[in-house]
């Protein structure tokens, strides 16, 4: 049995891409920017800086001037939006609601009948990628059947057999798209390095306050 796994399968994004925050910053990019670049929004963003005196937001040459923490945080959760999209759309379905081959035989076994078992037969036997890997379960079984002649021993070993399916037929699918899952783990990784940068940014300057104050203190 080829055991090869993909160098980041699905499931290797299901816990980001089934993160309800995650979900959520699909709409980031267009709430983002309605509040962040719209004029009018700006204007009381900048009256707002004047009666407050914030050095975050000034108003020079009657233009108001985002936060260059805000644009980062903006972009970054554009970059989660379009690796939770990307997810959405083309993560199978298996994959977004299992997270292992053993969860996913025990939910499908006990519902999966002849028909839809055949189905599932024909699918993987002209799948490009495991179609050879397939063809060596059939065989192998056929092989153990052909070995006795007691229909309880036939049927157990069936009953392997089609476990042995359903988790070729999970790892084919953890292993889909290939070009689709480096895209969404490089958003992913991306946004995750943008998004780190304002926090980093204020945790230097809290530490940078902080530190003299502690050591007057001692």
């Amino acid at each position: 049995m080829d055991e090869k796994q993909p160098l980041i399968p699905w499931t290797a994004l299901r816990a980001i891409g089934n993160s309800t925050a995650v979900k959520m910053t699909i709409f980031i990019p267009v709430i983002g920017y309605m509040v962040l670049f719209n004029e009018y929004i700006l204007h009381y963003l900048a009256l707002s800086s004047h009666i407050f005196g914030s050095t975050e937001i000034q108003s020079s040459s009657q233009e108001a001037h985002v936060s260059w923490r805000l644009v980062l945080l903006y972009f970054g959760f554009c970059f989660l939006a379009g690796g939770a999209a990307i997810y959405q759309f083309f993560c199978p379905a298996e994959v977004k609601e299992f997270g292992t081959p053993i969860d996913y035989i025990s939910a499908m076994r006990p519902q999966m009948g002849d028909v839809m078992f055949g189905r599932l037969e024909s699918t993987l036997s002209k799948h490009k990628n495991c179609s050879k890997e397939f063809t060596q379960f059939q065989k192998h079984m056929l092989d153990r059947q052909g070995r006795y002649s007691q229909k309880a021993d036939r049927d157990e070993i069936f009953e392997a057999y089609k476990r042995d399916v359903l988790e070729l037929n999970f790892r084919s699918l953890n292993a889909s798209s290939p070009i689709l899952r480096m895209v969404t783990a490089a958003f992913y990784v991306v946004g995750s390095i943008i998004l780190a940068i304002p926090s980093l940014n204020v945790f230097w300057k809290v530490t940078e306050i902080s530190i003299p104050s502690l050591f007057a203190l001692l």
